[in-house]
């Protein structure tokens, strides 16, 4: 099921929520690795996620470290990419 930009950011921050500490805001600039939200099997299940609600299949590329610095980063990864 593909979903528009605002959706995919929404079901982004939802995931991310779930990790997070009862009360941490998240925003475009929260650091999503060394803040500790992401560890490497919730970058897989960060990873299934997008691939099934953007429609895109994610490369060996997608899992650089720059593309989950944060929340803006990621977001942009995933617009590069359905942009082809």
């Amino acid at each position: 099921m593909v979903t528009d930009e605002l959706d995919i950011e929404a079901d982004i921050v939802a995931f991310l929520r779930g990790r997070a500490p009862a009360g941490m805001a998240i925003g475009p600039s929260t650091p999503l690795l060394t803040g500790g939200l992401l560890d490497s099997l919730a970058i897989l299940e960060l990873a299934m996620l997008i691939e099934q609600r953007a429609g895109i299949p994610l490369d060996d590329d997608a899992f650089e470290a720059s593309n989950f610095e944060t929340l803006a980063s990621l977001l942009a990864y995933v617009e590069r990419r359905r942009r082809g």
